[in-house]
């Protein structure tokens, strides 16, 4: 105890802080800075993780309440891709749809999801895979072509239908 105590008031000695409190507070932000730091590297080497895992599944097969790379649903591919990350939000579009923060379209990130309906009822989520000069890049299974990614905001069918999008990788960190 003695011994933090002499490091103490050495170390508040050589202080341009005029107070034991305003060290404290200047290290204490210090700290905070760096942390704030390693903690949005660790959230960007996640979202690029949950990205080149979800391209695994490419040209995988649609299926109907399919949830494997056998054949996946739209749900059962956002679902079977983050659950490798240890995240269960759901296995549903709605369900998926109550987790995380809400993002505007204009400021989501790779990773993020992206809900699609009509009427106000969601009918296909898929997952954010980039975004490039303002182009919002997304990977899902489609009942046509399966397991594909596309940009968005050259899709006029999926365009039309876009409702909102959700950051859970910034709630699940």
């Amino acid at each position: 105890m003695f011994a933090i105590q002499l490091l103490l008031s050495f170390l508040l000695a050589f202080s341009v802080a005029d107070t034991p409190t305003e060290f404290l507070e200047e290290k204490t932000e210090l700290v905070s800075k760096e942390g704030d730091k390693r903690s949005k590297k660790k959230e960007q080497r996640l979202r690029e993780s949950v990205t080149k895992s979800a391209r695994k599944y490419l040209g995988a097969k649609y299926k109907y309440g399919g949830t494997t790379p056998r054949g996946f649903d739209c749900s059962g591919f956002v679902t079977h891709v983050l659950a490798q990350y240890g995240y269960d939000g759901g296995r549903s579009s709605r369900q998926l749809a109550n987790k995380g923060l809400h993002v505007n379209k204009h400021k989501v990130k790779a990773g993020d999801l992206i809900f699609f309906g009509t009427n106000r009822k969601i009918s296909h989520v898929a997952l954010v895979s980039k975004v490039y000069k303002n182009d919002v890049y997304i990977i899902h299974s489609t009942s046509s072509k399966g397991v594909i990614e596309e940009n968005l905001d050259k899709s006029a069918y999926w365009k039309s239908k876009y409702m909102f999008a959700r950051n859970i990788i910034s709630k699940h960190k």
